[in-house]
């Protein structure tokens, strides 16, 4: 390999990598084929230049060469081709390496190049979702804005709603409270007219401890003086039998006096509600009777039984207090006889007890005319007050709590025991305990 090829060979290498400057993959290839020939050719020539510094010093007969032969030499040198020396091939190693190097950059500059554009990719990629992430955000802060526009004009709303139904709400309770305050100052008059339990007009005829002091004088006087009729009338000792019997009779005396109180308060209900209702007309025909000087009387038909519709409380409560207070001057004549049937009626059904051994008839009832009249008179004094005042004969066991023993001073582990009245005792409407009732044990 003489420096002509060299020359060649170097001229190839930058020629290609001229040409192929934007293909590096082919001049990669490339390079690499001419770098190994050229590393072939240089090995080659070192092996020949050392063959023949060899044989130079030791020629064939092993004789040192004369002037001679050096001259023979020199002019073979000159005649033969000029032989690069080492100090050219080491220049072309050089050449050589360089272009290797630049190969291997080429090859790293297209590795580079690899990962960079697949970076570049990635980076890409990432942009774009960036891109999309940001109009999604941008989207959401649009909603954002729009739901909180929506959530102030809701709330905008809500305020004025709160605002218009606390005046409304205001407004109801205001009303609410005068008609309260109204019922109240109602309630407490009709209390006051009412309930006489603690305080009691002094000027009233029917006053509630007035009645009960009379309920007590009764036991003690007519009660007796009855008692003592029915003993002459049966010209025997039957003091115990007289006692049950004037009991039973102001219990009967009771019940229907009780039950006409009730009729009469039904009554006064529809009286009530008919004259306040028909006030106007009621008014007109009277006029027109007084007007063509007609009888001066007004039938007015009153149904016996509650319609179930309003009456006025007031006007009730008034007319019960006027009957409280006339309840003394009462008219015990149109009582009499229905209780004396009545009397009989229950003395029939009781027949064969052992409670009373005498069954009353009508001669008896006519004899005890005053002791009658004086029970309607106290009973209709007592269911008229306000509250009544209501007998007590229907616990039929002995209880401390309502019952007094006739006649026996201990009634230790009596309690229970069937007992039977000589006289009820005496409760206000609301169950407090005034006078015990008399009672002894049952035979």
């Amino acid at each position: 390999m003489d420096s002509r090829w060299l020359e060649e060979f170097l001229g190839k290498l930058t020629n290609v990598h001229q040409t192929n400057e934007h293909s590096p993959r082919a001049a990669q290839i490339f390079f690499k084929k001419l770098i190994e020939e050229g590393e072939d050719m240089v090995e080659k020539q070192k092996d020949q230049d050392r063959q023949k510094r060899e044989e130079q010093q030791f020629p064939e007969d092993g004789q040192p060469h004369n002037e001679s032969m050096e001259d023979k030499d020199e002019e073979r040198k000159i005649s033969m081709p000029q032989v690069p020396l080492e100090e050219d091939v080491e220049g072309n190693q050089s050449s050589v390496k360089k272009i290797k190097d630049d190969v291997n950059v080429v090859d790293t500059e297209d590795e580079y190049e690899t990962r960079n554009s697949s970076y570049v990719r990635s980076l890409e990629e990432q942009l774009t979702q960036c891109k999309r992430d940001l109009e999604t955000k941008r989207s959401f802060e649009v909603e954002l804005r729009q739901c909180q526009r929506e959530l102030e004009t809701k709330e905008s709303e809500i305020e004025e709603l709160k605002k218009r139904s606390s005046e409304e709400e205001l407004r109801q309770c205001k009303i609410d409270l005068e008609t309260k305050k109204r019922e109240i100052e109602s309630l407490k008059k009709r209390r006051t007219r009412q309930d006489q339990r603690d305080v009691e007009a002094t000027l009233s005829l029917n006053r509630q401890s007035k009645v009960e002091q009379d309920f007590k004088d009764f036991a003690s006087d007519e009660r007796i003086d009855a008692c003592i009729e029915i003993q002459n009338i049966y010209k025997g000792k039957m003091d115990i039998n007289a006692r049950r019997l004037t009991c039973m009779m102001f219990e009967t005396v009771y019940e229907y006096v009780l039950t006409t109180k009730g009729s009469m308060t039904d009554a006064f209900k529809e009286i009530s509600k008919f004259v306040i209702e028909n006030g106007p007309g009621i008014g007109h025909h009277c006029f027109q009777r007084l007007k063509t000087r007609e009888e001066p009387v007004v039938k007015i038909t009153i149904p016996l039984r509650s319609s179930g519709s309003e009456y006025s409380r007031d006007v009730l409560d008034g007319l019960l207090l006027s009957v409280k207070e006339s309840a003394p001057k009462v008219n015990t004549d149109i009582f009499m006889k229905g209780i004396k049937l009545e009397i009989l009626r229950l003395a029939q059904e009781r027949k064969g007890k052992r409670s009373c051994r005498i069954i009353p008839s009508m001669e008896l009832l006519n004899h005890l005319d005053d002791y009658l009249k004086a029970c309607i008179q106290l009973t209709w004094r007592m269911v008229t007050q306000v509250p009544p005042l209501k007998l007590e004969y229907q616990t039929f066991g002995f209880h401390r709590d309502y019952h007094k023993l006739h006649a026996e001073a201990c009634a230790d582990g009596l309690s229970g025991q069937e007992v039977c009245y000589l006289w009820p005792g005496l409760v206000v409407g609301g169950g407090r305990k005034i006078i015990l009732g008399e009672v002894i044990l049952q035979r």
